[in-house]
């Protein structure tokens, strides 16, 4: 992976279904599974799209759906943090734009 700011990491997204990714990641695990739409960063990292329109992130055991007060950059942002975690000093520390602004997350 190359070293990514937030925008850059945003702008990264594409659109595929989880069997897709999981072909773009190595990973069978989805194979089996309704197929269903994913929201790829980096090609690497992932939000779904659900059903009725919202998206949701799974990270470890702390799931996080849109609603009225988390939206999709909220997530997003989520997203870049655990990426920048996972990809230790090889992504940019610069902070992504809303970082400093009020958000809310599910409790």
């Amino acid at each position: 992976m190359t070293e990514m700011t937030y925008e850059e990491f945003v702008n990264s997204r594409k659109e595929m279904t989880n069997r897709e990714f999981g072909k773009l990641v190595g990973d069978m695990m989805w194979d089996d599974k309704p197929e269903q739409k994913f929201l790829v960063y980096d090609d690497s990292f992932y939000i779904e799209v659900l059903g009725d329109g919202r998206y949701n992130l799974l990270i470890g055991n702390e799931e996080t759906i849109t609603n009225e007060t988390t939206s999709l950059s909220d997530l997003e942002e989520q997203l870049f943090d655990y990426a920048k975690a996972e990809c230790g000093p090889e992504w940019s520390l610069d902070e992504s734009p809303a970082s400093e602004a009020t958000s809310s997350h599910n409790p």
